[in-house]
C-alpha cells in the first residue's frame, strides 16, 4: 500500500534532518512485580494483531510504500534498573 499523506511528511523530514524525536522513550517506575513472560505475550499478541505496528516505510519507483512485515516473535531485554537514584 502506498503510505498516507502524514507518513510521507515524517519520512520526508527525517530525510532532510535525519532521525527526528517522532519517538520518546520513557522510564514508568511500577510499584508492583510484572511478569516478564506475561508482558512478552501481551506485547506479542498486540503487535500480531495491528499490522501498523508491524510497518516499515521503503521507496519504490519514486514513491514511498508500507511493507507489513510478518509476523514475529518480539525480543525484550530487561533491565533491573532499581539501584539507580
Amino acid at each position: 500500500p502506498i503510505a498516507s499523506f502524514a507518513q510521507k511528511r515524517l519520512w520526508f523530514i527525517e530525510q532532510l534532518y535525519g532521525p527526528g524525536n517522532y519517538n520518546i522513550p520513557i522510564i514508568l517506575p511500577l510499584h508492583f512485580a510484572v511478569s516478564e513472560v506475561g508482558f512478552r505475550q501481551a506485547l506479542n499478541l498486540l503487535v500480531e494483531r495491528h499490522e501498523i505496528l508491524r510497518t516499515s516505510y521503503e521507496e519504490y519507483q519514486g514513491e514511498l510504500v508500507q511493507i507489513v512485515n510478518p509476523k514475529s516473535n518480539i525480543i525484550i531485554n530487561y533491565s533491573d534498573i532499581s539501584t539507580l537514584s
